[in-house]
């Protein structure tokens, strides 16, 4: 479905994304992992609504009950990431990568298959069994 001569997105565009559907995807599972996690429900309703784009995430940052629970997790964040070899950054850092590919590939698949159909791969093909006849006892060539 298009609006406007554009694809229409399935998900919110997230105002911190910039513009960048695969940067919005991937924030928009992070945000519902966060929600499906919370365990107060203040903070799984502010989350729901960035997720289902009723609010910006943006808005998050203004939350008393986003505050309350993002302070110590980012703690915890910093201290794990210090506990980190140079090693295990740099893998996590290109797993971070990977990860971002993934998405800008799903993005860039659904965008041709609007476009353009689905991959000749996943398109139907004929039916042949049901025109499996034996044209081994007819000879037109005698």
């Amino acid at each position: 479905m298009t609006t406007g001569g554009k694809p229409e997105s399935r998900e919110p565009m997230l105002d911190i994304a910039g513009g960048d559907e695969a940067r919005s995807r991937r924030i928009l599972r992070t945000v519902r992992a966060a929600r499906d996690r919370a365990q107060d429900p203040e903070l799984r309703a502010l989350l729901d609504d960035v997720a289902n784009g009723r609010r910006g995430a943006r808005d998050l940052l203004r939350e008393p009950a986003f505050a309350r629970a993002a302070a110590p997790a980012l703690v915890n964040l910093a201290d794990a990431y210090r506990g980190l070899s140079e090693e295990e950054r740099a893998e996590a850092a290109e797993e971070g990568r990977r990860q971002e590919e993934e998405v800008q590939a799903e993005v860039d698949a659904e965008r041709r298959a609007v476009m353009f159909g689905p991959p000749p791969s996943s398109r139907g093909r004929p039916d042949d069994e049901d025109d499996d006849e034996d044209f081994e006892t007819r000879s037109y060539l005698r």
